[in-house]
């Protein structure tokens, strides 16, 4: 087996840190925030950089108590849409992580 190894991407803005990966395999790692406020009608969520995520999948959006798990079905720019399984809304500015492990 190999060990394949990926860069930390660190967000100077935010100072959130993820692995610089690629999306669309397992271990995958995407992390940026929502450029518009949400809430659990929205069937599009805005982000601020959607290149690290794929066309179709699931992220998490929010800390604690108030995160949600989404899902979405299509991509437009930087534009998750079909989104779906919304539990919270979100601020602007709340910090967004695709993977493969939720």
């Amino acid at each position: 087996s190999s060990n394949t190894r990926y860069p930390i991407k660190i967000d100077n803005a935010t100072g959130n840190v993820g692995f610089a990966g690629d999306p669309t395999d397992d271990t995958g790692y995407a992390i940026t925030t929502v450029a518009n406020a949400y809430t659990t009608s929205s069937t599009t969520i805005d982000l601020t950089d959607a290149s690290g995520f794929p066309s179709s999948g699931k992220a998490r959006i929010g800390v604690g108590a108030d995160r949600d798990t989404i899902r979405w079905t299509g991509k437009s720019g930087n534009q998750l849409t079909g989104v779906s399984s919304i539990a919270h809304g979100q601020s602007a500015g709340a910090q967004v992580e695709f993977g493969h492990s939720y």
